[in-house]
This record gives structure tokens, C-alpha cells and sequence, in this order.
């Protein structure tokens, strides 16, 4: 393990250098700021203790910078500044201890400690970010149960000749969900062929699917083929069928039907062989109540329903798609692959989008494209992201004196008692405010016999 401390007080350095050598730890120590700064922009370092009151710099920019790192280094300050208030601002930073100046090394060792094992957690957190089996399918990424459920739905459907219906918000990935059954299906070499129904003009809807003959019209100058056509043995996947013409449905359903089409301008049907599958973000029952789509046309194409959930009901998989838009937009670029922070990753994960995977994906390349350094950080946000954790204004909740001579203990056991207060008592938001695992703040209520503060 490597232990960097910097501390313009020498006496400071050499008691941490003397405990890290007694643990068989790596130290580095340094008394300019900028010095450690830098060592830490290009250096893994496992634990940081940095004194709160630096000349060159706040001790918190030192905190700041390796909380940005991928995977962040747990930083425990020190401070000659022994107020409850000082602590929580720390801790509430991000700092994982807070020990009083001058230096107990008894205190120091628990610290560094509790550091080490906090680390340990990052590394754990990281290898298990990446992409593991069952978390892409297809063009698919996503390992909550929303998109596992999904993932079982395409590979049932992929085998087989059946009408796809994928229905869901815009932005959801509709699209790769029919990309995906195509390339699982029998017919993966084969022709696949997509067109958006709402971006092509009505009186030409009718060509594009079935095509059509010279001079069949005034500017049908020569014959063209169909997508039908274009797509024969293969997959047609046809999105926003939601807005296609009625008169183009009935012919729609007609071919469904018959496996015939015939181009504008020709009496001779062509047989075809298409899987057609079809994607709305319409609600197609409630169209069809306004007299906008055919129910039999409808039930035609909703013989197998795929619905994709907004990104908002599967919010566990945006640290996942963010690393993923992450990699491949570096490798489509040549550029150097970015991470991005524990707490920027909090922040983004906890947002609704709207826009769902489309909107996500934009920012993810937006904040690549704009962020200076190799760690996106909170920092570079969008205003919107940078308040969605406020923290309580509340004073804490005991009028504490400052706390020089009181146990480690004691003062850990008061952080807890405000934060679960200000969280109703709810565990995974304490534990995720106070920078620890559930696992550990369940340990720490049992140790303190706080069971009745949490739920």
C-alpha cells in the first residue's frame, strides 16, 4: 500500500512515516502542495493524509483531486482546527477520517486503515463497472432487471418469423432492440433494412415500401425498388409506424397478409419473405380510438410486444451505459479514454432523463468533449446536476463544544446520529452520505446499540 502525506509540518510527516513503516506501507511525504498535486495527477496512490491548512493551497483542493481519480484515493485530513463543524465539512467533502493536530498515532493507524479498506471497496466497485456477461446483449447494455427481462423477450422472439411490436419512449433504444433480433435470428446475413415512417413525406410512403414503376407518377422517372423488396428474405423494420398514413396501413396489412407486394404502376404482385418488425413511442390503443390507426392492423403487427423501459426504471445501468459511451466514443475519436468521478456518476444517476439513453449518451460525449484532464468530475456537470444531493442546512444535531480530548468514537458515533436524523433513518442514504457501505454502517449501529434509529 502507498501511503502520500503532505503536510508542511515536518514533525507531522515523520510520526505518519514512522506509522507506515511499522504497517510496511509505502510512504511519500511532501511539504509543497503543488508537489503532491502532481504526483497525484500521475501516480496510483492508495491513501492520502493531507493537513487541512496548507500555505500554497486549501487542503481540500488536495481532497478534491484524488476523489477525482478513477478509482479515487480516500484522503484523511488533518487539522489543528478541532471543532465538530470542521469535521463534518470535511467528512461531508468526502474525506473518510478527520484527526486532530498534533497527531495521535493510535488514531493515525485507525485511520489509515479505515482508508486502506475503503480503497480496497473502489477497486472492488471498478472491476465490478465493467461489462461482465449478461450485461450486453445484442446492441444492448444493461444489467437491471428491466433490461434482463427485455434481453429474455428478444432471444425467445428471435428465432422465429413473427411480427415484432417494440413499443416505448423515444430515446429508449428501440431500434437495437430490432438490430438486435435480426442479428440473433436466422436471418442475421441476410438483408436488414430500417426507415422511420414519420421522416418521409405522405406521398411518398407508399413508394418507399413498395416502390414503383416508371411513370407510374409525374417524377417517377425510372423504376425503384421498394424497402419490401430491398429487404426480401431478410428483416424490415419499420419505426414510428405510429404515424403512418391510414391509406398506406391498408395496403400495409394487406401485404402482411398476402406476402405480396405490387410497385405503384404495375398490376404484377411479387412474392416476399420479410420479417417485419414495428416500433412506436405512440399509444397506439388510444390512436386507434381517435379513429388514427386500424385495430386490425394492430393486431396484426402486436403478435410478439417488446416494451422498452424509460431510463428512469432502470436507473442502475447508468454508471454501465456511461463507461460504455464513454470507451467507444474515445475509441471512435482516437482520443484518451476519460473516467469519470464516483460522486459525478452519483449525480447522474440519480436524474431522470427524460430524453432516456439518447439524451444520456449526447451528454456522456458532451462532457468528453469539454472536460479538461483525464476524470470528469461534479465540477463539470450541467448547473442542473450540481445541487441534486443538497445537503441539510440543519445545525448538527448536538451543541457540541470542540471536541479536542473526545474518543474517535464517540465523535464517528454522533456523525452517524445526524446523518441517519436527516435521512428518516433510511440506511442506504446514510451509508451513501457518510461514504461507507451499508454492510459497515449496519456493523457500526450494532456496535453503538443504535438499532432503532434505522429502518
Amino acid at each position: 500500500m502507498t501511503v502520500l502525506a503532505i503536510d508542511p509540518n515536518r514533525n507531522n510527516l515523520e510520526i505518519i512515516e514512522k506509522q507506515a513503516q511499522k504497517d510496511r506501507h509505502q510512504f511519500i511525504g511532501m511539504t509543497e502542495t503543488h508537489q503532491g498535486l502532481e504526483y497525484l495527477s500521475t501516480q496510483d496512490v492508495d491513501v492520502v493524509i493531507a493537513n487541512k491548512f496548507l500555505p500554497d493551497h486549501d487542503g481540500f483542493e488536495v481532497l478534491r483531486t484524488a476523489l477525482a481519480k478513477t478509482p479515487p484515493s480516500p484522503v484523511v485530513v488533518i487539522s489543528r482546527q478541532n471543532t465538530v463543524d470542521a469535521m463534518i465539512e470535511a467528512l461531508k467533502l468526502g474525506a473518510i477520517d478527520y484527526i486532530p493536530d498534533p497527531i495521535d498515532p493510535k488514531v493515525l493507524k485507525i485511520a489509515i486503515h479505515r482508508a486502506y479498506e475503503r480503497r480496497q471497496m473502489h477497486l472492488i466497485e471498478l472491476r465490478e463497472s465493467k461489462p461482465k456477461q449478461g450485461m450486453a446483449f445484442g446492441f444492448l447494455q444493461g444489467a437491471s432487471p428491466a433490461m434482463q427481462a427485455v434481453f429474455e423477450q428478444i432471444r425467445q422472439s428471435a428465432p422465429y418469423k413473427t411480427t415484432v411490436l417494440i413499443t416505448g419512449e423515444s430515446g429508449t433504444g428501440k431500434d437495437l432492440v430490432a438490430k438486435s433480433i435480426h442479428t440473433l435470428s436466422p436471418r442475421e446475413n441476410k438483408p436488414y433494412i430500417a426507415i422511420n415512417c414519420s421522416a418521409i413525406p405522405r406521398e411518398l410512403i407508399e413508394s418507399q415500401l413498395f416502390g414503383h414503376e416508371k411513370g407510374a407518377f409525374t417524377s417517377a422517372i425510372a423504376r425503384q425498388t421498394g424497402v419490401f423488396e430491398a429487404a426480401n428474405g431478410g428483416t424490415l423494420f419499420l419505426d414510428e409506424i405510429g404515424d403512418l398514413a391510414l391509406e398506406a396501413q391498408a395496403k400495409l396489412l394487406r401485404v402482411l397478409e398476402n406476402r405480396q407486394i405490387t410497385r405503384i404502376g404495375s398490376n404484377t404482385p411479387i412474392d416476399i419473405d420479410v420479417r417485419l418488425i414495428a416500433a412506436t413511442n405512440t399509444d397506439i390503443e388510444q390512436a386507434i380510438a381517435k379513429g388514427q390507426f386500424r385495430e386490425d392492423l394492430y393486431y396484426r403487427l402486436n403478435v410478439l410486444n417488446i416494451t422498452m423501459p424509460p431510463l428512469k426504471e432502470r436507473k442502475t445501468d447508468i454508471p454501465l451505459l456511461v463507461n460504455v459511451f464513454l470507451d467507444r466514443f474515445s475509441q471512435e475519436n482516437d482520443m484518451p479514454l476519460k473516467g469519470i468521478s464516483e460522486e459525478a456518476l452519483t449525480r447522474l444517476s440519480v436524474y431522470d432523463w427524460p430524453g432516456n439513453v439518447r439524451e444520456l449518451k449526447n451528454m456522456t460525449e458532451r462532457l468528453a468533449v469539454n472536460t479538461q484532464g483525464s476524470t470528469i468530475d461534479v465540477s463539470h456537470l450541467p448547473v442542473q446536476f450540481q445541487n441534486i444531493f443538497p445537503l441539510p442546512d440543519t445545525p448538527p444535531l448536538l451543541d457540541l463544544t470542540p471536541f479536542l480530548g473526545i474518543p474517535l468514537e464517540d465523535i464517528e458515533k454522533m456523525l452517524i446520529d445526524y446523518t441517519l436524523e436527516n435521512t428518516n433513518g433510511n440506511r442506504t442514504r446514510a451509508a451513501r452520505l457518510l461514504g461507507i457501505s451499508l454492510r459497515t454502517l449496519q456493523r457500526k449501529l450494532k456496535e453503538y446499540h443504535h438499532e432503532e434509529l434505522a429502518v
